[in-house]
C-alpha cells in the first residue's frame, strides 16, 4: 500500500514578523543547523517507509522559493508534485486537493500523511513511531491524528480530547482557565495538525460533511494546468 506524504505550506506567519512575512513565510526560516522548517518537514516526510510521492500544497507565488529549498536536499529523491493554490484557502481545501491528487496518481487506497510545513520536531524516533502507528490505523480504514503531550496550559494551540487512542473531540484555542483544566485532566493533547488516512476514506467523509468544497476542488483539479519539470510537476489549481 502506497504512502503519500503531504506538506501543507500556507499562511504568512505574521506572528513572527519581521522574521516571517508574506514574501518570506515561516516555513522558509532557517534553523540553527542551516535547514529551513520546510526542509525539516521534507526530510521527515521522505523518511516514511513506503513513501511513493511527495506532495506539497502551497501558493503559486511561493512555488520557486519552495522549489529552491527542496533542491538543496540532494538526499531526497522522491517524485515531487506541487499543488498551487491561486490564493490562500483553508486547510480543508488543501487536504481535499492533495487527496484528490493522491487518488488519481496512487489509487483510492493510498495512505496520505498530512504535515504542516512549519514544525520543528526534536524527538525523531518518537515521531517515527507515532507516524507508523497512525499509518497502521489508516490501513484499517480509520482517520488518525497525532497529539502532543501539553507542557503547559497554552492558549495558542487547539486541543484534542482523547479516550485511549480514540478521539473524543477537537477543541479550538481555549482561554487560560479552560487550558489549565485540559492539562490537569490528562485527557487533552495539543493538536499537531498531522493526519493519516486512505484517500477514499477522506473523500467519502468530505462528501458527507463538505460536499460543495470537495466538488469545487475536484473541478479545479480536473481543469488545472500541469507543468512538468525535470524533477517535479506543478499543478496550478
Amino acid at each position: 500500500m502506497k504512502v503519500v506524504p503531504v506538506i501543507i505550506s500556507g499562511g504568512a506567519g505574521s506572528r513572527l514578523w519581521p522574521a516571517s512575512r508574506q514574501s518570506h513565510p515561516k516555513p522558509f526560516l532557517k534553523m540553527a543547523d542551516g535547514h529551513s522548517l520546510i526542509q525539516h518537514s521534507v526530510l521527515r516526510a521522505a523518511s516514511i517507509v513506503g513513501a511513493a510521492e511527495l506532495v506539497t500544497v502551497t501558493s503559486k507565488d511561493h512555488l520557486f522559493l519552495t522549489k529552491d529549498h527542496f533542491d538543496e536536499l540532494d538526499s531526497v529523491v522522491l517524485p515531487r508534485t506541487f499543488l498551487l493554490e491561486p490564493e490562500g484557502r483553508d486547510t480543508a481545501a488543501a487536504v481535499a486537493a492533495a487527496t484528490i491528487h493522491a487518488k488519481a496518481t496512487q489509487g483510492p487506497d493510498a495512505i496520505l500523511c498530512i504535515f504542516p510545513a512549519d514544525q520543528m520536531i526534536g524527538d525523531l524516533a518518537a515521531f517515527g513511531s507515532a507516524i507508523s502507528r497512525a499509518i497502521e490505523h489508516a490501513r484499517q480504514g480509520r482517520i488518525a491524528t497525532l497529539g502532543i503531550n501539553p507542557e503547559r496550559p497554552d492558549t495558542a494551540f487547539g486541543y484534542i480530547e482523547a479516550d485511549g487512542e480514540k478521539v473524543v473531540r477537537f477543541v479550538e484555542k481555549p482561554d487560560v482557565e479552560t487550558a489549565k483544566s485540559y492539562v490537569a485532566s490528562k485527557r487533552f493533547f495539543w493538536n499537531a495538525g498531522i493526519f493519516c488516512f486512505k484517500a477514499r476514506v477522506m473523500l467519502d467523509e468530505m462528501a458527507l460533511h463538505c460536499k460543495e468544497l470537495v466538488d469545487a476542488v475536484l473541478g479545479s483539479y480536473e481543469n488545472a494546468a500541469i507543468i512538468d519539470g525535470e524533477r517535479f510537476a506543478s499543478i496550478e489549481l
